[in-house]
């Protein structure tokens, strides 16, 4: 149930069009991303093997909308980020973006009726950091995701997911930790690569 909701929450995230996040508070980017994606994976067009695609690249489309991926890939890595080179950065942004579009494409046939409730929202004191907290329903099962978004240039952008008390940075930097213990950055940017390939090639033969 905890890779449903990780379904759940990649696909909201990934479906917020931040055009309009000038105009939008955080909460309502949350409640309207979250009527849009269950309306796509509740499709007709989403089961139908001959549409299926399409519903998936007009997901697709919107991963780069909202989610900032460099804020996540700084979070993510933590203090060995300053020992990236420039195009150590860029290769692993672009590697571990891939890899969470790859991860979030596999799991979306989890999806089976479930919806996202709006619970609260905490807004830090300078204004530019708001946690907006949620329930994923699931029959007689609820689970608690937190969104915190960061104010950046007028637009709310996700920067961390909370699933059950589980940051999802937290949990890839103690994964990254341990490999940059033994590894250089290059070999980790390789192994997330390769990782991401298994991903694509086990969506291929299904």
């Amino acid at each position: 149930m905890l890779r449903l909701a990780s379904t759940l929450i990649f696909a909201l995230i990934f479906s917020i069009n931040i055009s309009h996040a000038a105009a939008n508070t955080p909460r309502e980017q949350i409640e309207a991303s979250s009527a849009k994606i269950m309306k796509l994976l509740s499709s007709n067009d989403f089961h139908n093997p001959k549409t299926k695609s399409e519903v998936i690249q007009k997901l697709e489309a919107e991963v780069m909308s909202l989610f900032d991926f460099e804020a996540f890939s700084v979070r993510a890595i933590g203090p060995s980020w300053r020992k990236f080179s420039a195009a150590q950065k860029k290769d692993f942004q672009v590697a571990f973006t891939d890899l969470l579009r790859s991860s979030y494409i596999d799991t979306l046939d989890q999806y089976s009726g479930q919806n996202l409730v709006y619970v609260d929202e905490v807004m830090s004191k300078d204004k530019k950091k708001v946690e907006v907290r949620t329930v994923i329903k699931s029959g007689k099962n609820n689970f608690p995701v937190a969104f915190r978004m960061i104010m950046r240039n007028g637009q709310w952008a996700v920067y961390d997911v909370i699933i059950e008390g589980i940051s999802m940075i937290k949990n890839y930097r103690e994964q990254f930790r341990g490999i940059l213990a033994s590894s250089s950055p290059d070999e980790l940017i390789e192994r997330i690569k390769t990782k991401t390939k298994e991903k694509k090639e086990k969506m291929l033969s299904k």
